[in-house]
């Protein structure tokens, strides 16, 4: 159980990683958020198994990080609204 928890751990941060790197990073001229929410829902669905409270709060930086999350969506809508 624990092997296969750090492996979706590392898929989850990999995701959010490669988000965060094609939104802000790579410097293109269309931006893309790389594979939505996956790596969001891999990450935050792992925070229920796992005892440790450093890599808690790890996964929750990494959560926050991941431009592809829900969370960016919202602020996105949200910000887009507020700017008109």
């Amino acid at each position: 159980m624990n092997i296969i928890l750090y492996f979706s751990i590392s898929i989850g941060i990999f995701f959010s990683v490669l988000n965060f790197y094609l939104s802000f990073i790579d410097n293109k001229e269309n931006k893309a958020s790389g594979i939505p929410i996956v790596g969001s829902l891999i990450l935050f669905i792992s925070l229920f198994f796992i005892n440790n409270y450093y890599l808690f709060y790890i996964i929750i930086i990494f959560i926050l990080m991941d431009t592809g999350g829900i969370h960016w969506f919202i602020a996105n809508i949200v910000y887009n609204n507020y700017k008109k």
